[in-house]
């Protein structure tokens, strides 16, 4: 079984620790929850006779909620539950690739979650799952950091995700990824969980601030379109292919640059330039980095709107779309 948002992308650890160590976890655990359980709410999402529920987390002091939407198409109706009430939130937007959406409650005073970064976590991190537990408390479950997943049955996920050593059950299903300091790294998506298999994974913290950027500058989650096409599956992010008349061609970029960063990501391999391109907004300037020849190039692109339909040319360009 594999993550409910994860499919829709393409329509243990053992602990062995010392009782000092045992100790400091324990209280980076308890901090973890109270820095965050304020900011929790339960998100119901119904469509049809379907109906599933989620965490929900608030990002800002304005009402606006982060969430996963497992079903795919379409959102049906939403419903939020925090405290004791029940509010009917609207939804500002949400990424039809990985499902996050933000919602927003007027009139609403919630504390919100201090968001993070997840570039620089390594392999072995602990970090912590805070959502609501079937009794409708603030559990928190200890996990560590596996790796990051950039493809999926051989093919290149749209956006990366966490790859975590966590106990995730339905209930986890879009709560915060929390740091030993308190901040927010991602979103939690469900698991599978038996006696052999206890993995799950998150949407990066950094996605959240990509659909907010991109709905306060468009007022919705919108593709870019770059215009150059690579070899799928490369380990050298080399440009095989530009389109006339493209952002990639009015930057500057050449056939045969080799991508070095894009923003502040490095790239090292395909894989790498579909995630970093993946968090551009139209109409946003980003810097590439190039290697051209024996030289380095740094070049100022401004993504386009994803166009209707993509010129022949672009046939190879996933990433640039």
């Amino acid at each position: 079984m594999i993550t409910r948002a994860l499919l829709v992308l393409f329509s243990g650890i053992g602990l062995c620790l010392g009782q000092t160590g045992t100790d400091k976890l324990a209280n980076s655990r308890e901090h973890a929850r109270q820095k965050t359980c304020l900011s929790i709410a339960k998100v119901v999402h119904e469509k049809g006779e379907r109906k599933e529920t989620a965490c929900g987390f608030f990002i800002d002091g304005k009402g606006t909620l982060a969430t996963v939407l497992g079903m795919a198409g379409e959102p049906g109706k939403l419903s939020v539950v925090y405290g004791e009430r029940e509010f009917s939130p609207k939804l500002l937007t949400y990424d039809k690739y990985t499902r996050l959406a933000l919602l927003k409650i007027d009139g609403i005073e919630a504390p919100a979650v201090k968001m993070g970064r997840s570039a620089g976590l390594e392999v072995g991190d602990y970090v912590f799952a805070v959502n609501l537990s079937k009794e409708n408390g603030k559990d928190c479950v200890t996990g560590r950091i596996a790796g990051r997943e950039k493809d999926f049955m051989g093919r290149t996920l749209a956006a990366s995700l966490i790859r975590l050593n966590l106990m995730a059950g339905p209930e986890s299903f879009g709560a915060p990824l929390v740091s030993t300091g308190g901040s927010v790294l991602g979103v939690v998506l469900e698991g599978m969980n038996d006696e052999k298999v206890n993995f799950c994974y998150a949407l990066p913290a950094e996605l959240i601030q990509k659909v907010q950027r991109d709905f306060d500058r468009h007022g919705k989650v919108s593709d870019c379109w770059i215009g150059f096409g690579m070899e799928a599956g490369t380990t050298t992010p080399e440009i095989r292919q530009l389109t006339p008349d493209s952002p990639a061609e009015k930057s500057g970029l050449k056939e045969g640059d080799i991508i070095q960063a894009i923003g502040d990501r490095k790239v090292r391999d395909y894989q790498d330039v579909v995630d970093a391109c993946y968090y551009l907004t139209h109409g946003d300037e980003v810097v590439f980095k190039v290697l051209r020849g024996l030289e380095d190039v740094n070049l100022r692109l401004t993504p386009a709107e994803k166009p209707v339909q993509i010129p022949v040319e672009d046939s190879e360009d996933s990433e640039g779309e």
